[in-house]
């Protein structure tokens, strides 16, 4: 019974995040509600619909004041924590136009850019900040991440483009990560 009940509040857990991540909050809520219901015990669960809760509070307030920076910026990021990419992309974007930090607009648009794939256009738009900001170490390995990616992917069947991957997870200490680029790399 018990496995039962983890196994049907697991892909609810699935269903809700793929509704958080093309933007249906609303669906997620429900979805996430349901799934406590059967395992109310579950922190993950809870902390999944407060955060579809917190998008759609967000998302009110911006319906009110579509000025309120600091609330557009807030739902950017909340979007990005959940793979809403295109979402936080757009909330971005309004940002930008609000005259939110440039540098900030900038690092998140890179950001953005390597979760959606984009390696190459994020790795140009990060190394033109990185000429303002040279010692800022969180961008110098996101451009590292993202050229390394942008190589593999002009490159798909290169053993150098996948070991410059693996390297660059070793790097950031992305275990994982790394040993799986590298067991892709040996197959070469």
């Amino acid at each position: 019974e018990r496995a039962k009940r983890k196994r049907e509040s697991d892909q609810q857990r699935a269903v809700g995040d793929e509704a958080m991540r093309t933007g249906d909050v609303e669906a997620a809520e429900e979805v996430f509600r349901a799934a406590l219901k059967i395992s109310p015990d579950d922190p993950d669960l809870r902390a999944r619909l407060d955060r579809a809760l917190a998008i759609r509070t967000s998302r009110e307030r911006l319906l009110k004041d579509p000025d309120d920076t600091a609330t557009r910026w807030a739902q950017m990021l909340a979007y990005m924590a959940v793979d809403a990419n295109t979402q936080a992309m757009t909330e971005l974007e309004a940002a930008e136009k609000s005259g939110y930090d440039k540098d900030s607009c900038i690092r998140y648009r890179g950001y953005l850019l390597v979760k959606l794939s984009r390696f190459a256009e994020a790795a140009v738009l990060l190394e033109q900040l990185a000429t303002r900001l040279p010692d800022d170490k969180d961008l110098a390995g996101w451009i590292k991440f993202a050229q390394a990616k942008a190589r593999l992917q002009a490159e798909p069947d290169s053993f150098d483009a996948q070991m410059q991957v693996a390297l660059v997870h070793e790097e950031d200490r992305s275990w994982d990560e790394a040993v799986l680029a590298y067991r892709i790399a040996i197959t070469f």
